[in-house]
Parts: structure tokens; sequence; C-alpha cells
């Protein structure tokens, strides 16, 4: 399913079962006591207080036996696939009952689908388990209804269902995944990873924004809207809807974007492309070793092979190159150190020299025992979840120990830099070292300003080598090496996605919303779209009498709250959003938006004393405001749930609608 599909899914009317009989058979039998999950339903909008859908699940857990070390040995089963942090939180899991079982099961569907790409901005919720007497395997039971937080709940109840099969299977010995539960864990990962946002700057901006309270829509095709309306700005990874077409064709092609520069007199390498080994040999021959083979349109130092001395060398970096791509280019090789600005809308942001895998002596330890302590690093670790990677004594290192005079038993001079890969990845144990402007001469800043300028980047990466970063460019050998329209941001950096996003994201991306409730709601709206006395041109309304925007019907109302709040809030020029709303519609799919300003009670039928329980899903709007006209029944109950300075009251119904004109009218939503 696509991700734009399963994130919008709304409630599927219908509760499945995630075992057959024959399994619930098997489960029965197992060593650990049973745990059974007798209905899901994904609840496409936000309960209580969560920022993201999420998958309801009702767990039937047997009560014979305590639980009491299960999480421990679950975090040995899932080790190598559960990120650390995730790890942890399943290890804290202390206590051996059945909500402690039920939280521990959460953090482990977190933590799986976050291994999967898929972000889990919230924690689980249990909201209701009672003892029912039900006899299972001679116990009584205990029945959960757990909320699954996920950016796809079809993702989350995949999870469950895996997860469940291996806890019921579980031996008391078993540390390690079977071979079977391996190759299901590694399919249901291909699986969901078609479903991910894709590229570890989605995640992060999703991240960055759930922490900022800017509020998050998904659209087909990988793109995500942070805000609402007037508000709501569209990125594609570090794309954004400033950046031009024109500039990213550019940009995505090295050769293109060197033929550019040089035309403006940026400096970059001497260099062209090349169409097989013999065309590579022979341009090398003739702008001189060293040189550099690579791919022209492929970033992130894709199949990047640099310093090459002799065309055996050319002709090996060459195939191995087109293996990746087609489109092969060579340029004279510059000696020197890599560095990296990053900028946003012109401005720098962050400097990073960018350094390879190497080690710097002290005069005392010899190579190998440098290395040997350098991937002592915490930050080091061959695991897939690691920022940094363990530097690899391989044919690379040799080669280039043999360059420099080294071997691995050496002992390199005190500040000698000794490099052990040619490239300044950090995925191949290279590192990254953050510069200050005063770290650098100031050319290079204004270099890197028109380098972006000119291929109209409002965020660009600019990566360049020169041999001295304290002097002007013009008296060091410095080159743009790369201009990056879509730069991987954070492996290290991680506050750069929350700083762009306040930056784009005016007031974290809201506009004024109200929600309705009562029996007059559609009355109450009408009411307010009608107005005379102020400009609702840009309001968004939603209810039984169809879609607004002003005064303008784009569409039917009434029928999903949730997908016509959507059909709003994507809308550009909508400025405000007034919302009809049901509570017992609110109880089973939850609410249209994960941030409401105001809750309006309007008049109440004859079987309001129904409702108390219901409104306790609204207190989660810890930030919102409830207003009642006068003697509501409701008011009083009300005071209980929310701050007393939450709680409004208005003398009539026609003071509350103005008040609710002037909130949403186009002078307060500058």
């Amino acid at each position: 399913m696509p991700i734009e599909l399963a994130y919008l899914q709304g409630r599927t009317g219908r509760k499945s079962n995630l075992f057959t009989k024959q399994c619930l058979q098997a489960l029965t039998m197992s060593n650990f006591p049973l745990i059974a999950c007798d209905s899901v339903e994904v609840i496409a909008g936000y309960m209580h207080g969560l920022t993201q859908p999420s998958l309801s699940a009702r767990l039937r857990i047997s009560n014979s036996q305590k639980f009491a070390g299960i999480n421990r040995q679950l975090v040995q089963l899932l080790g190598p696939y559960v990120p650390p942090e995730h790890l942890s939180e399943i290890d804290d899991g202390q206590g051996g009952d059945c909500n402690a079982l039920a939280g521990m099961i959460g953090d482990a569907v977190g933590g799986l689908q976050e291994s999967a790409g898929i972000p889990v901005l919230n924690s689980t919720k249990i909201i209701s388990g009672s003892q029912n007497g039900e006899k299972v395997a001679g116990s009584t039971e205990l029945i959960i209804t757990m909320l699954f937080p996920s950016l796809i709940p079809l993702a989350a109840k995949l999870v469950l269902e895996w997860l469940l099969s291996v806890l019921n299977n579980m031996g008391p010995e078993q540390r390690e995944l079977s071979t079977k539960q391996g190759k299901k864990l590694d399919q249901l990962f291909q699986r969901l990873k078609t479903l991910a946002p894709g590229g570890s700057n989605n995640i992060r901006f999703i991240r960055a924004a759930d922490t900022l309270g800017i509020p998050v829509v998904a659209l087909p095709g990988g793109v995500f809207q942070y805000g609402w309306g007037i508000r709501g700005r569209w990125f594609n990874s570090s794309i954004t809807d400033e950046t031009p077409f024109i500039a990213v064709k550019y940009a995505k092609s090295k050769l293109l974007t060197a033929s550019v520069l040089a035309s403006a007199g940026i400096p970059v390498p001497e260099g062209k492309r090349v169409k097989n080994m013999t065309e590579a040999a022979s341009l090398a021959g003739r702008i001189g070793f060293p040189v550099v083979v690579k791919p022209a349109d492929l970033d992130q130092g894709k199949g990047v092979y640099a310093d090459l001395r002799t065309e055996n060398e050319v002709y090996a970096a060459f195939k191995q190159a087109g293996k990746l791509s087609t489109n092969i280019m060579l340029e004279r090789h510059h000696k020197g150190h890599a560095f990296r600005i990053t900028l946003f809308r012109g401005e720098s942001v962050v400097i990073v020299k960018r350094q390879p895998a190497g080690v710097t002596g002290n005069g005392v330890a010899t190579v190998e025992q440098l290395i040997e302590k350098t991937n002592t690093d915490p930050r080091r670790s061959s695991s897939r979840f690691s920022i940094m990677k363990p530097i690899a004594v391989d044919e690379e290192a040799r080669l280039l120990l043999q360059q420099e005079g080294l071997r691995l038993d050496s002992v390199p001079q005190e500040g000698r830099f000794v490099a052990l890969k040619k490239a300044a990845n950090v995925s191949t144990g290279g590192d990254v070292i953050i510069l200050e402007k005063d770290d650098i001469h100031p050319s290079y800043l204004s270099l890197v300003k028109r380098a972006a300028a000119l291929l109209r980047l409002d965020i660009a990466a600019v990566d360049f080598i020169t041999d001295d970063i304290e002097k002007s460019w013009q008296e060091s050998d410095a080159v743009i090496i790369e201009v990056n329209a879509q730069p991987q941001m954070g492996t290290i950096l991680t506050h750069l996605h929350g700083q762009l996003l306040s930056s784009y994201v005016p007031k974290k991306g809201r506009i004024p919303s109200m929600l309705v409730l009562g029996a007059d709601r559609e009355d109450v709206i009408r009411r307010i779209r009608e107005n005379s006395g102020h400009d609702l041109s840009g309001l968004g309304s939603v209810s039984t009498d169809g879609i607004f925007i002003g005064r303008e019907r784009i569409g039917d109302g009434g029928k999903d709250s949730i997908s016509e709040a959507r059909m709003l809030i994507i809308n550009p020029s909508v400025s405000g959003l007034l919302l009809a709303g049901e509570l017992e519609a609110i109880e089973s799919d939850g609410l249209a938006l994960p941030f409401i300003k105001k809750i309006v009670f309007g008049s109440w039928p004859d079987e309001w004393e129904k409702t108390p329980k219901q409104m306790e899903l609204l207190s989660s709007q810890h930030d919102c405001e409830i207003w009642f006209v006068r003697n509501h029944p409701l008011q009083s109950y009300s005071r209980q749930l929310f701050a007393r300075d939450k709680v409004r009251v208005f003398e009539s119904l026609d003071s509350m609608i103005e008040a609710s004109i002037q909130v949403l009218s186009e002078e307060n939503n500058d």
C-alpha cells in the first residue's frame, strides 16, 4: 500500500484476527503464556494526545504466570534488529505483571518500525484493561486495549503479528531468533521499507517537526507538508517548495554543475565525461595524474575513486564506478582537505571539515594501536544503527600506508595525520569536524554563497577542497567539487532539521482551528461562515452543509471528518479551520487534527448525561480552550478535566459566535 494511502486509511469498519485457528492452537501449547489479539482497527485520527494515527489492538494476556525476565530475553532476541535506545526502553520494562508486558510489547513494536525507517513519535497507550474471569488454559486472563502510534498503522499491525508469534513460541533459554523467525523478520522489513518515507532526511524532519509541535501531513510521492494551509510548507527530503526545478536538474549532474560554475568564474577541477576505460586513461594522461573517477549523477560519495596515480588504477576505478552508473567522469585530483558548508537561503548554518578514515600520531603508539584505540569510540560500530563506522585495515589502507612509507607497526610523529581511506565518508570510517566561521578565511563563505546563488538554490551543501583553509581561495589550490541541492543532513548534526523547519514554517505551521460540538453545530458554523462583518475568505469549514473555503462550496461534507479536514489543510489559501464534530465519532475515529485551538459547545440534546466519559478524550488537547454558553450542562464537569483558565463561559450564543469570528478572521491571522 502506498504511504499516502496507508497514512490516510480511515477506520476499516471491521475487526480482523491476527491468527488462524491452527496458529492459536499452536500458541496455546507454547512454553510462555498465551498472548492473543482478537481485534485490530486502524484509527486514522488522533486520540489520547497522540500526534500520529494509530492501531487499536485488543490483547488477551494469560495471567497464569509472572513475566519477570521476559523483557531481558526479548532484548537479546531483538538486539541485532532494533536501535539501542529502543532496546533500553524494552529492557526498562520492569515488573512481572500484564501491564508491564503490554508496555514492553508496545516498545518492541515501535522499535521494529523505527528499524524499518517508519517514525514512531509517541509511546504506546494502554487505554483499558479489566479482569473478565474467563478461563484460558486453567487461568483467568487480562484483556488490554492498546493504541500503537505509527506514521503507517498498517506497519504496526504487521509488526505486532510477527512479535506475538515470537513471544508465544519463545523457549525459556532462547537467546536469538530461530532461522525461521529471522527469515520472517527479514521479509517483514522488506515489506515495511516499501511503506516507509525513505531517506534519512524525511525521518529526521518528521521527528524535528514533532519536537517543535509542527503538524505533519503525508502527501503522494514521498512529499511531506509541515504545517497547515497558508503556513504549510512542502518538503521532499531537503528539497523545498522554494527550490527551482532547473536548480535541481543542474545540481544532480556534476558535469552540468561544473560547466555552469566555470562559466561564472568559480574554480572547479579540470575534467570531462569519459565513455570507456581507454578514453579515461587517455584523458588522465593529458591532464596529469593523480585523477578522480566518479559517477556524474550520484551523490553521497557513491562510486568516487580519488587520488588515482596509474592507468591500472584508472581502469579498475572506471570498472567499479561503471557498476553504479553509465555516466562516468574523470577530473584532476586536488590535494588538500575536503570541506562542506551548508546554507539555508544564502546564509551559512554549518561548516565541517570532512576527514577520511585515518589516525593522528602521538609519537608513541603504532598505526595499528592508534586504529584500535580509535575504534573503541562508542559512536563507532559495525551495527547499521551506528553513526560512525570502525576503521578497517583493507587493501586501500595498506596501499596508502605504503605510499607514505609507513606500515601498521610504524610510529607516526605527534600530530601527523595518517589517511587510511581516500574518500572522506563517514560510512567508510571517516569523521567530520565542526568549524566556526573564524576558523576559515572569509573568502570561502563568499565563494560558496556565490555558487549556491548561481544555481538558485535555497538549501545547498557546497563541497570544496583546499590545501589551506586559512588563506583565501584565490591564494590556494581550491576547487568546488560538488553543489548538493538535496543534502543529507544530520548524520552528525542532528539539529539542522529543526533549525530549517523553524526558519521555513512560521508559528509552528498552525492556523486558528475550532471544533464545534453540540446539536446546533451546523447552524453555528453557518452563522460564522456567512457573517458580513469580517473577511473570512480564507476560512475552511466543514459540516453537513458541505466543505467550504470562504463562502465557496468545494465539496460534500459530513461523511469522513478526517479526509474532509485534510482537504482543507493541504490547501494553501486556507487561513483558518472550522470543523463540526460528534463525540461518538471522535471516540471511534479520533480527532481530525492533532492540535485544536478552541473547542466550542453549542446546545446539547437531552442525552447529554452520556457524554462525560467521551469528553475525557478531549482533555488530551492540553493547549486548547473549551467554550460554553453559561449554564451549559457540561460546564462544571469540564472544569475537572481542564485547567480553569482553559474554560471560557459566554453570556449568550451570539457573543460566543462573535468571539469565534474574531479568532478566525484574517486580521488575527497575520
